[in-house]
């Protein structure tokens, strides 16, 4: 189990988290580094929206008095409270603040994304004629694996 603290909240991280986001990251038809690196971004980018969907829940519950303690598991995540019951208003927005932070989340990597120049995994070799000589394409350009347009220099 993996222990830590961050912005003063107890969080642990049980094993069948990471052997769940493994499984359905497709960990387990990996055959190259390529699958390797996609399976490792997929487990980090789970990690952390999970995190932050329950910091969501911690933040609201320290707000309201209460001493939060988070768990991931294998089927998603916890905030657990001691030291506090909350009234059903207090309990509303603890309940809320999860999904926002989620929210949030999520248009803030839509906003990076839309922001930052085209990422060079996007960005193909594509031979624009052969060669007589060898055989071998020249690689004259590039352009996008996706658009199969020119990229601008």
């Amino acid at each position: 189990m993996l222990r830590f603290e961050i912005f003063g909240f107890s969080v642990s991280v049980h094993w069948p988290f990471w052997l769940v986001c493994f499984l359905l990251g497709k960990g387990f038809v990996m055959k190259s580094v390529d699958d390797f690196y996609r399976v490792l971004l997929w487990t980090i980018s789970i990690f952390l929206s999970i995190l932050v969907h329950e910091l969501g829940h911690a933040f609201m519950g320290r707000k309201y008095g209460a001493v939060p303690v988070i768990h991931l598991h294998g089927l998603g995540g916890l905030a657990a409270f001691s030291g506090k019951r909350f009234s059903r208003r207090q309990h509303i927005a603890v309940t809320a603040a999860g999904p926002a932070a989620s929210f949030a989340l999520a248009l803030a990597s839509l906003l990076f994304v839309s922001i930052i120049p085209q990422m060079p995994h996007q960005i193909a070799l594509v031979p624009k004629k052969k060669s007589a000589s060898l055989g071998n394409p020249p690689l004259v350009g590039l352009e996008s694996a996706r658009t199969g347009r020119p990229v601008p220099a």
